[in-house]
């Protein structure tokens, strides 16, 4: 609220590893976006988690993905 974030990521590879249900994990990131009307906010996972996932997708006002070149 200070002005020092440019975008908020609200959670990290929580859908991958089970942490968060989908559910629980749009309602932290609905919390941020409340919470800083004018920043933008995005969550931060493998980039195959948002194709599966569009409830997440739509919500975002950014996507982060992670990539895995050496691994895939």
């Amino acid at each position: 609220k200070e002005g020092c974030v440019d975008i908020a990521a609200v959670g990290n590879e929580v859908m991958y590893r089970k942490d968060l249900t989908e559910d629980q994990l749009i309602d932290y990131i609905n919390r941020v976006k409340e919470a800083l009307p004018d920043i933008p906010v995005g969550y931060v996972d493998a980039y195959y988690e948002f194709s599966h996932r569009p409830r997440i997708t739509e919500i975002c006002d950014v996507i982060l993905t992670n990539c895995y070149p050496y691994w895939e």
